[in-house]
């Protein structure tokens, strides 16, 4: 027999710390920005957040009773659209707008994470608060944010093929591209910090991002396919990327325990693994856009290449940090100034090499930020925060 606990939900309080601007207003915020803002991936497109935004001022500007995920997902954007715009001049009034509209979404967070069953506006609802998160110096609510969503991913079972089988093509992608989002997102706070994770290496049967779906119809309907193309191609990269993030942060795990030698055969296994997954990926990419390539004319970087170089380079530094941890340790040679990216190699085969390698590693962090185009000041300071 199954214990079922009845919540009541009349006992959590539905608070609203501020009021939603005039549609248009509310409009204008969040039409430039929402896809740009979704730096791991895009789960929301403009279209459909627009949409929720309609809806959302037919059921009333402040009404949050009948659709709590929608209220929570646009006052989380609303709050990373204010975020977004905060100049050097503005910070203290700027956080302070976005911080009460994310108040609003998080007095929902018992609501979605608790009371009601799992659904897939919940997970929106969810990574939006995330996300935003993300963009904060708080690290623990972002992790016990990102938690909740794996968890609703798993009571959706979106990590499962059977899942998608009998749905739309069209819904069965979104549900797809929700599932990667969360695990991508999992992935890089397990990277950054050293958390666990409920999520791992091999617990989904679902296939990379990738399949997009064309419409045949006027010039407007190709320009959003190419930037629909462009957003799962991004969330493709990014989706390999966190598998070998995870693996690389269950590796790292093995080495910091008091039994890393007897599993030291296992763990150099990993490693190799590791560096042909790294190369591999890093060879997949147009050459004008893998890490580490130089040429004269190199372009700017937009954000989302930028994150995926910094993501790179960081794996490289994570394994060598690996091979340190396990060799003896050696007096390291200076690392010449002539060595760049193209010298990397993630598996080397001793404490010196290793060394060198996290040092030419964090060198091509620094060149990354030096071509990467002007970026919102909240942008800046999540890359500055993430690199570690």
């Amino acid at each position: 027999m199954q214990a079922r606990i009845q919540a009541d939900q009349s006992c959590f309080e539905r608070k609203t710390f501020t009021s939603l601007p005039p549609q248009d207003h509310a409009a204008e915020l969040i039409r430039p920005v929402i896809e740009e803002v979704q730096l791991h991936g895009v789960f929301l497109t403009s279209e459909n957040a627009l949409k929720q935004l309609i809806e959302q001022y037919r059921a009333g500007v402040d009404e949050c009773s009948s659709d709590p995920s929608r209220w929570a997902t646009l006052c989380s954007f609303l709050a990373m659209s204010a975020h977004h715009r905060t100049a050097s001049g503005s910070v203290v009034g700027m956080s302070s707008i976005a911080w009460a509209f994310f108040k609003n979404a998080f007095a929902m967070y018992v609501e979605l994470a608790i009371v009601q069953r799992p659904q897939i506006s919940t997970c929106e609802a969810l990574l939006a608060m995330t996300f935003f998160m993300l963009r904060t110096a708080d690290a623990c609510v972002a992790a016990r944010l990102a938690a909740t969503v794996a968890q609703s991913v798993y009571m959706l079972g979106l990590h499962k093929h059977e899942r998608y089988i009998h749905l739309e093509a069209n819904v069965a992608e979104r549900q797809r591209t929700i599932f990667w989002v969360t695990y991508v997102v999992n992935a890089d706070l397990a990277h950054r910090y050293g958390t666990p994770s409920s999520l791992d290496v091999d617990n989904f049967d679902i296939t990379f991002p990738g399949h997009v779906y064309h419409h045949v119809s006027d010039h407007v309907d190709h320009i959003e396919d190419l930037i629909q193309t462009e957003q799962v191609i991004y969330l493709r990269r990014r989706a390999i990327l966190a598998v070998t993030q995870f693996r690389i942060h269950k590796v790292l795990q093995q080495a910091l325990s008091w039994n890393a030698k007897r599993k030291l055969s296992h763990i150099e296994d990993a490693i190799t693994t590791i560096d042909k997954e790294l190369q591999a990926w890093k060879n997949s990419l147009p050459i004008s856009i893998q890490p580490g390539f130089r040429s004269h004319e190199s372009p700017l970087l937009e954000m989302s290449i930028a994150m995926l170089h910094y993501i790179y380079f960081s794996c490289i530094s994570k394994v060598s940090m690996v091979v340190v941890l396990l060799a003896r340790p050696v007096v390291s040679d200076p690392v010449s100034d002539e060595q760049t990216a193209a010298e990397l190699n993630t598996c080397p085969s001793s404490s010196q090499l290793a060394r060198a390698a996290c040092v030419i590693a964090a060198r091509e962090i620094l060149h990354v930020q030096l071509r990467l185009q002007w970026q919102p000041l909240t942008h800046l300071w999540y890359v500055f925060f993430r690199i570690r």
